[in-house]
């Protein structure tokens, strides 16, 4: 799946560079961002449900596109900025928003590794009560309630089964 998501994050790109998009974009410029907002909005969202570390990827490599023709001075850009001033604040806010987009990233990859330990523990025979308890602190610390809830469920049953066992010795 994360392969197919790649190819559409690749044809929506080749496309919105396409001589169509240039037409709409000159006889109805406001159309064409409508539609280039709500394509690119609906494919981030569809991507990141499948692949979002390839969705976080895709993103930082628009931020690197954008970053890399705002820095460079070309032409085009050179006729939105009337000064350096402006190409330095509109470079900040780029520099800016990729940051936060890599630490949620980073906040998201963590998270998901909380969820799969959580779950691995979960599906193992004979997770111990004290690893599934740490495991449920960890998760709760993600804001992974469910997961956490799950794992403290099975940790009591975990040490009931244990206390019971000890009673039949």
């Amino acid at each position: 799946r994360s392969q197919a998501c790649a190819a559409v994050a690749a044809s929506v790109r080749r496309d919105f560079a396409g001589a169509a998009i240039g037409r709409l974009v000159e006889s109805a410029p406001h159309v064409a961002l409508a539609l280039q907002g709500a394509v690119l909005a609906s494919a981030g969202v569809l991507l990141g449900a499948e692949a979002a570390t390839m969705a976080f990827e895709w993103a930082r490599s628009s931020l690197d596109d954008l970053r890399h023709f705002v820095a460079a001075g070309e032409a085009a850009t050179a006729q939105l900025f009337p000064g350096a001033y402006y190409r330095e604040i509109v470079e900040a806010d780029v520099a800016q928003l990729a940051a936060a987009l890599t630490d949620t990233g980073r906040q998201h990859e963590r998270r998901s590794a909380a969820r799969l330990d959580v779950l691995a523990a979960l599906a193992r025979p004979g997770a111990g009560a004290a690893e599934l308890e740490g495991l449920a602190q960890a998760a709760g610390e993600h804001g992974l309630v469910a997961e956490a809830a799950a794992a403290r469920h099975v940790a009591e049953l975990s040490r009931a089964h244990s206390a019971c066992r000890e009673a039949e010795r």
